[in-house]
């Protein structure tokens, strides 16, 4: 089922009106609203389900931000290296 609510909370990030709808439900009433809207948008989740699938969800989002932020630093640092190998005051 955490393949389902991983499912899940990517239609939550395509679909604009699933995630205003989440977005809308109160804190504090735990995860029984969720598994409700869920299910309300054609996904079987449970609450355990929910809380796998973000988990999961969340560790690749973090790896995918860290990929690309990591990218962009080696793009920064091969520029300012080439920078200075071009610079001629760098071969004196």
């Amino acid at each position: 089922m955490r393949q389902e609510a991983v499912r899940f909370f990517q239609a939550v990030h395509e679909d604009e009106d699933l995630g205003g709808r989440l977005r809308a439900l109160r804190t504090g009433e735990g995860l029984a609203p969720v598994v409700a809207l869920a299910a309300s948008a054609g996904f079987d989740v449970s609450e355990e389900s929910l809380a796998d699938g973000f988990a999961y969800d969340w560790l690749f989002r973090s790896a995918y931000y860290r990929k690309a932020s990591a990218s962009s630093e080696n793009a920064e640092s091969a520029e300012s290296t080439v920078a200075v190998v071009n610079n001629p005051l760098s071969s004196m």
